[in-house]
């Protein structure tokens, strides 16, 4: 993985700015530098980001079409006109709608709402959902919100039955607009001052334009749906939230019940809690069919009913993740029995529910790196989400692919869509071809960018106050993430929480890395690593800790093989496939020299190869690195250094070993699990096995040391260091692993997970011979023909 430090401004400030600066707001220089960078070059912009004022609102008038629209909607109450505003299932959406019906009343003007059913209704403007407007309400006027900006069918549509619309939107600009007064800080010749307002974002700003100052008590709601709707938090939107966040105790009861329900406190609601914690909860009511359930709880002032919304809500939010969970294991199902050399992930099902596509969507893009299309089939008809990489503008490359399409809508990065079933092939086809055809292969190479260089003598409680100041964060205006490379680290499982594990750097820095044991075997076997985190307060006042966003070692930062586990040589002679090994020859690795990012894999087992790899080839390509473990399952090229398992054979078209294999048979039971093609680069053995033994005598000693207690263990090499202690052993890690792997053959042993880790049971009413063991026959075999025996 690529660690990039962005790049706000090519111009970095004068070292007399930034003396200035830090000391007339007595901020650390590499903290206001990077402030200064994000676009803040002045002291009034700083003392502008730093303590947003009423300054940062720009005039709402300056919206283009704004004084028509206020005009009809004058019209519309001198006329008495029923007026219904139309929203969209998700917090922006039903944000919007609240302040919409709030400000319209204050007005002078009783509206209705639709808010449309995920599943009945489908998304945002459709002939069918206006013709059940049309004979529920029948309104002369509907007011859409964060919704229909490439409805220009369904508002000529709406015309013929009588019905006027008004589009209010902040999604991307369309070929052909709506004929009709629209409302997008995003439509050219714009006179206003700033693109980035959310759908929630616009509504307040019409609120101004309708009510004036009395607008401001929907800051708050304004405030928590620019958050949850992931808008860039600069210019307005940073000054929509820096004031909402503050004035939360103007938050409807309902809301004020939710936060309380999930601990939080008015006075002290960060940003990140709102996007974490109460966004998704107000989200799953309409992820699982009725956002009104969510709607209600803006406008309800009864305690009683406000309680019951919530207890319904938190229930849609425990079937939200119900359902996330299974298709999530149907994404990884399917994916495992499919190599992973295209550039997009494509997958859909008849299983699966629509409503919660878009989260497993974006965990998959975490995973995998490229764009992710799921789609969920009913009666002929697929409705998907889609979730891109940056780089990757999935709005552009679905307008190219419009004749395919039924509907779509969205963001650069995030869109909806909906196609025929009978078309979808077809759109597999186009939509990887147009990213092959459009997108240089580095764009698919995963990366993590960084704000700030750090050692860990600067991370004071200064430096943390002093980076609370650029609160509060979000997209655009991020969490800095602090950057470190360092040689003296110690990186293990929590006691507690196996899966999750502890970065201690320097001895100094604690550092946390949830979810962090798949990084174990590579990091033990790092000299060096790069970490990307983000500072928090420690549990103690005064006190720090971090939380680890990436973790890797380059290419080059390995130890020497002699400390490595010996495993792969090993682990070939498991195989007791007997069908012939499909495999071809070559002369060397440059033979296979990839042009993408995906689909090759090479496997090193030796030192003197894998040095030859790293200074001789061209491995820009190559983007992944994994160490002793062999469950690489991105399909992204990778170099994989002696694999314990055969896992990450499923996801590659090419594996390349670059050593000697020592049997056929591992090569194939590649060939029965995985359609991959496998090379053999030709050379003489090099694993060497002319020490090791595997006598009786040497296989009893480690069984004696295995009778003996121990505790749980992270894998192999971790149980031999507990067993040796500070003691010398009479036998090689190597010789342990093998006698293990013949113990197990024959139920001597038994290992099996608790939780994250292993635990190893010993069966003492067997009795057997070694040579009854397939494994150990091998090995026998194996150290003559090295010349030991």
């Amino acid at each position: 993985m690529k660690f990039i430090k962005n790049n706000y401004s090519k111009q970095h400030p004068s070292a007399d700015f930034l003396a200035e600066a830090s000391q007339k707001f007595d901020i650390t220089p590499k903290i206001m530098e990077h402030i200064i960078l994000r676009g803040n070059d002045t002291i009034q912009k700083i003392e502008e980001f730093l303590k947003p004022t009423k300054s940062s609102f720009l005039n709402a008038f300056d919206l283009k079409n704004m004084h028509p629209f206020i005009e009809r909607i004058r019209r519309a109450k001198e006329t008495k006109e029923t007026v219904l505003v139309f929203g969209d299932y998700d917090v922006d959406g039903i944000s919007a709608t609240a302040i919409m019906l709030k400000a319209l009343k204050i007005f002078g003007i009783s509206a209705r709402y639709y808010l449309p059913n995920r599943y009945v209704d489908g998304y945002g403007l459709t002939n069918e959902v206006l013709k059940k407007v049309k004979r529920i309400y029948n309104p002369s006027l509907i007011i859409t919100v964060d919704c229909g900006i490439s409805c220009h069918k369904e508002v000529d549509f709406a015309k013929s039955i009588g019905i006027e619309i008004l589009v209010t939107d902040h999604h991307e600009i369309p070929e052909i607009l709506p004929n009709t007064i629209v409302l997008n800080a995003k439509l050219p010749n714009q006179k206003y001052a700033f693109n980035g307002l959310c759908g929630t974002g616009l509504a307040y700003k019409i609120a101004e334009a309708l009510i004036g100052i009395e607008a401001e008590r929907f800051l708050p709601i304004a405030a928590l749906a620019t958050i949850a709707d992931i808008v860039p938090l600069v210019s307005e939107n940073r000054a929509l939230v820096y004031f909402g966040l503050k004035k939360l105790e103007g938050l409807p009861i309902g809301l004020k019940l939710l936060l309380e329900n999930l601990g939080l406190k008015l006075n002290s609601c960060s940003a990140m809690d709102i996007s974490f914690k109460v966004a998704p909860k107000l989200n799953a009511s309409g992820r699982m069919g009725d956002a009104q359930d969510s709607l209600k709880l803006y406008l309800s002032e009864d305690v009683t009913e406000c309680k019951k919304l919530i207890d319904k809500i938190l229930e849609h939010n425990d079937n939200r993740k119900n359902l996330c969970t299974v298709v999530e294991k149907d994404c990884e199902n399917i994916l495992s029995k499919v190599n992973l050399a295209a550039p997009a992930i494509i997958l859909s099902s008849k299983d699966w529910d629509h409503g919660i596509l878009g989260i497993i969507c974006s965990k998959l893009v975490g995973i995998y790196h490229r764009p992710v299309f799921l789609f969920s089939e009913h009666d002929g008809e697929m409705k998907g989400s889609a979730r891109s990489i940056p780089g990757i503008n999935v709005h552009k490359l679905l307008s190219d692919l419009q004749d395919v399409l039924e509907v779509f809508g969205g963001h650069p990065v995030a869109a909806g869509l909906t196609i025929k079933s009978e078309n979808f092939d077809e759109f597999v086809r186009r939509v990887n071809a147009y990213l092959i055809k459009n997108y240089q292969p580095e764009t698919f190479i995963p990366y993590t960018n960084y704000d700030l260089e750090v050692e860990v003598d600067e991370l004071t409680p200064k430096f943390l106050k002093d980076l609370t100041k650029l609160e509060p964060c979000g997209c655009e205006n991020e969490t800095l993430k602090l950057y470190l490379n360092t040689e003296n680290f110690e990186f293990t499982p929590m006691r507690n929480f196996y899966n999750h594990c502890n970065l201690v750097v320097d001895k100094k820095l604690n550092l946390v890395r949830f979810d962090g044991l798949a990084d174990y075997p590579k990091l033990k076997y790092s000299k060096k690593i790069g970490i990307i985190f983000e500072l928090q307060a420690g549990f103690r006042p005064g006190t720090i800790r971090g939380i680890v966003k990436a973790v890797d070692c380059e290419l080059t930062d390995v130890h020497k093989f002699s400390e490595m586990e010996v495993i792969s040589p090993l682990e070939e002679l498991k195989s007791n496939v007997i069908e012939k090994a499909v495999y071809t020859k070559i002369k060397s690795v440059e033979a296979i020299q990839p042009k993408t990012c995906f689909g090759t894999a090479i496997v090193v087992n030796s030192e003197a190869t894998y040095k030859d790899l790293t200074t001789n080839f061209n491995l820009n390509n190559f983007v992944k690195l994994n160490i002793c473990d062999g469950n690489e399952n991105t399909g992204l090229n990778a170099i994989i250094i002696r694999p314990k398992t055969l896992e990450f054979a499923r996801f590659y078209r090419n594996i390349v070993f670059a050593d000697y294999v020592n049997d056929d048979s591992y090569i194939a039971q590649i060939n029965s699990m995985s359609d991959a093609k496998v090379y053999v680069v030709e050379q003489k053995n090099q694993n060497n096995f002319e020490t090791f033994d595997c006598t009786r005598e040497n296989f009893g000693k480690i069984y004696k040391d295995l009778t003996i207690k121990h505790p749980r263990f992270s894998c192999l090499k971790d149980l031999y260091q507990k067993i040796k202690g500070k003691r010398e052993l009479c036998y090689t890690f190597t010789e342990f692993y093998a006698a293990i792997s013949v113990f197990q053959e024959l139920k001597i042993i038994e290992i099996y997970k608790i939780k994250m880790l292993n635990e190893l049971k010993i069966n003492f009413k067997i009795k057997t011979d070694l040579n009854n063991s397939i494994y150990y026959r091998k090995l026998l075999k194996l150290q003559k023909k090295c010349g030991a025996l």
